[in-house]
């Protein structure tokens, strides 16, 4: 949003001037490294006369926003039972280095972004622990009770002070247990609105900066934020472009191009990098993604960022036999694609657990290559949903949120 929308937003309660507010932030992923990071701007921007101090778990988002890290987050970034046993001493040594942190630091507010396993017992420790059960405790991205484990709901109720929620209808699942709820928007479905570029443009100057012609057909693949998401589908996403470029044959030159998510290049490179023409960073995310005709995408917030940069695609995600056995006999959900369980329906075609096969992801993924008014129709169904993920569209997620923190918790500090 626009420098003076800031300003006026700031302008409406007092700005706790003169205060010097100590916050530990803890990001698991790196999802939750550019909410956090986005919230730490804003809170700066919407109190301007206060000077915050930033300490805690997080990313390169994190860290370029001030934080002062005391551990990397990518000791946190498992998922999936297979993934988290082997890591598992180094993360409840983490967890225990953590709450030994916050005791001596005493900050103001503790904030856990998204991560719940780990934010949770974060939580109860702190909850448990003399020297800071009073902590003020906030939680950011709320779990997914709607979809599986709704227990936690009453037990986040019991943890935390405040919750910020990205979707909805989120928010009467855990005020019905006392927790105050803030629906503050989905940051992936927000645009700011100079970012609004032309597409035939970026198309265009993606296309002539890596040698291809306007009429090639340009595939993204997104394999995920996580190293083992990245080696669990590599075999797939290999078999998937190479049936939709025989499939597509001569009418159609397909170029496929892998979007490396922050802190994964190298994994990607090396699970991907023979088998697509391109490998690009998160630099160029925006680029390809405008310059995309679809995408092949695990299952993710990316799918969220692909539907709001118009991109047709197919969502994929596989799991270890144990953790899908577990997730079917659990989860309450249809759908693992927000905009998906938001319609409660099919906007966006997926190939889950048994599902995630090569010779099904093509019959999926080439019509929408295949056919523009297909694509187009997909495209014209995310956008409308779209909408629904925001508070509005003249401020973005992250403002609402450092706003929401500012009214309900900074500023009850100085009273």
């Amino acid at each position: 949003m626009s420098k003076k929308s800031l300003e006026t937003i700031a302008k409406k309660t007092p700005s706790g001037a003169g205060h010097v507010y100590r916050v530990f932030i803890v990001a698991g992923e790196n999802s939750g490294d550019v909410l956090a990071a986005g919230v730490m701007e804003s809170l700066r921007r919407a109190m301007p006369q206060a000077r915050f101090e930033f300490e805690g778990i997080g990313g390169a988002g994190m860290r370029a926003a001030g934080l002062r890290v005391f551990a990397d987050m990518r000791v946190l970034s498992v998922m999936g039972f297979f993934q988290v046993v082997p890591r598992l001493w180094a993360i409840l040594r983490c967890l225990r280095q953590t709450v030994a942190r916050i005791a001596e630091a005493r900050p103001h507010v503790v904030m856990t972004v998204d991560a719940p396993s780990f934010a949770m017992r974060l939580a109860a420790r702190l909850r448990r622990k003399k020297e800071t059960r009073d902590m003020c405790l906030v939680h950011y991205v709320a779990p997914t009770v709607w979809a599986w484990k709704s227990f936690r709901a009453k037990k986040m109720a019991r943890l935390y002070d405040h919750l910020l929620a990205l979707l909805p209808f989120e928010p009467p699942y855990f005020e019905r247990h006392g927790l105050p709820t803030y629906f503050v928007g989905h940051p992936s479905a927000w645009q700011e609105k100079e970012d609004k570029k032309d597409s035939n443009k970026d198309r265009a100057d993606f296309c002539r900066r890596h040698g291809w012609l306007e009429e090639d057909t340009l595939l993204c693949v997104c394999s995920g934020s996580r190293d083992s998401e990245i080696k669990r589908h590599r075999r797939v996403i290999e078999a998937s472009v190479r049936g939709v470029r025989a499939r597509l044959g001569d009418n159609h030159r397909l170029r496929v191009v892998a979007v490396a998510a922050q802190g994964c290049e190298r994994a990607v490179d090396r699970a991907l990098g023979g088998s697509v023409d391109v490998v690009v960073t998160e630099d160029d995310k925006v680029r390809a993604f405008c310059a995309a005709d679809g995408a092949l995408a695990v299952s993710g917030t990316v799918s969220v960022d692909l539907a709001r940069r118009g991109v047709a695609m197919v969502v994929i995600y596989a799991m270890d036999g144990v953790s899908a056995f577990l997730l079917r006999r659990l989860v309450r959900v249809q759908y693992a694609s927000l905009l998906n369980i938001l319609a409660d329906k099919v906007v966006i075609p997926e190939f889950l657990m048994e599902k995630c096969r090569s010779e099904l992801i093509i019959e999926g993924l080439y019509p929408l290559l295949d056919n523009e008014t297909l694509r187009a129709e997909q495209t014209r169904t995310m956008t409308a949903w779209l909408g629904k993920m925001l508070v509005d569209d003249r401020v973005s997620p992250s403002v609402h949120a450092a706003c929401v923190l500012r009214d309900k918790v900074f500023m009850r500090l100085t009273d």
